[in-house]
């Protein structure tokens, strides 16, 4: 018979404060030697600031229109922050920069866990991994009607991220390559989470009842029926799961175990010495992607944390690499 988890567990706890909390305070101290950045003036284009996709208060984004008056493609960017905090200005320096070279980029925002609160009709109570899903769709559709608008008829885009972020990126990459409003050529990946059960490991006995007082045990089940509130987008008593139901949700929202052979090339940025998000992550993803024959570059910065910050020159080869993915991928 199956075992019945009564609480998740210390280690998930720990690792989800870590996650959670720690990204409020990382995200200010991320790109600090990996973003390369590029001025941008307003001789090379126009950059449109908080256009709305929908009616949520955070269903914002900043669509950057480089001179070139045809571009041909989208490159969309999502920021990170652990998925509660972050805005769509984080991802600045990569619409920028790919702006510089013709491109139309954007950059979003989206309802985040706990930070957020729904504020439009959906089919979720709070904001979880199915509802940002939903909103990227929703704000691809947006971008392509606004764009069309201005006289850009765009056809083909890519989408990437950072850490959270790119982890939104490559589920969405993953599960709607076929789906979305506008066809996905490629995906990139700064340090993006790929397999939940990595990041928050499930420990196959969890029983810690009576480690606590009660009181304490009572705000612990509190916190993690909402952090799989987050993951599953549903309703569910962690306290009646099974270690096998746990891991099959933090499956579900795996990018990793959603690849197929139609899953869009990647390129995949990972750090060494990234404690958070461990470069496993990127290693796991490529060999998926190559088992399923689709094109990936993996890069692991040697020096690096999250942050990307100590390896200059292959922060300097990833920039070439993602221009060798548009001219390839990009028709």
């Amino acid at each position: 018979m199956k075992r019945i988890l009564k609480i998740i567990g210390a280690v998930i706890a720990f690792f989800a404060v870590i996650i959670f909390i720690g990204g409020e305070s990382l995200v200010q101290k991320l790109f600090t030697g990996a973003k390369l950045e590029a001025q941008w003036n307003t001789a090379e284009g126009d950059v449109l600031k908080d256009l709305s996709y929908g009616e949520g208060y955070r269903n914002t984004y900043d669509l950057y229109l480089p001179a070139n008056n045809s571009p041909k493609a989208l490159m969309l960017f999502i920021h990170g922050g652990s998925w509660i905090s972050g805005q769509k200005e984080d991802m600045a320096w990569a619409a920028e920069r790919y702006a510089k070279e013709g491109y139309v980029t954007a950059s979003i925002n989206y309802t985040r866990l706990r930070s957020d609160s729904m504020t439009y009709e959906s089919g979720y109570v709070k904001p979880c991994m199915q509802s940002m899903m939903a909103e990227i769709g929703t704000s691809i559709k947006a971008i392509k009607a606004k764009c069309a608008e201005l006289g850009c008829n765009i056809e083909q885009m890519s989408i990437g991220g950072y850490s959270a972020g790119a982890h939104l990126a490559m589920l969405y990459s993953t599960l709607y390559a076929d789906k979305s409003p506008i066809p996905i050529k490629f995906q990139i990946s700064w340090v993006g989470p790929s397999d939940f059960n990595l990041l928050f490991p499930t420990p196959e006995k969890a029983d810690v009842q009576g480690a606590a007082p009660a009181e304490e045990r009572g705000k612990f089940v509190a916190q993690m029926n909402e952090f799989i509130y987050g993951l599953s987008g549903k309703d569910l008593d962690v306290q009646n799961l099974t270690v096998e139901q746990i891991k099959a949700i933090k499956s579900v929202i795996s990018p990793v175990e959603q690849v197929n052979r139609n899953t869009p090339p990647a390129v995949l940025v990972y750090g060494d010495k990234d404690r958070l998000v461990n470069a496993v992550h990127g290693k796991k993803m490529s060999e998926m992607l190559a088992a399923n024959g689709v094109h990936n570059q993996l890069f692991i910065f040697p020096n690096s944390g999250h942050e990307l910050g100590h390896d200059p020159e292959y922060a300097e080869r990833v920039q070439h690499t993602i221009l060798e993915f548009c001219k390839k991928y990009f028709e």
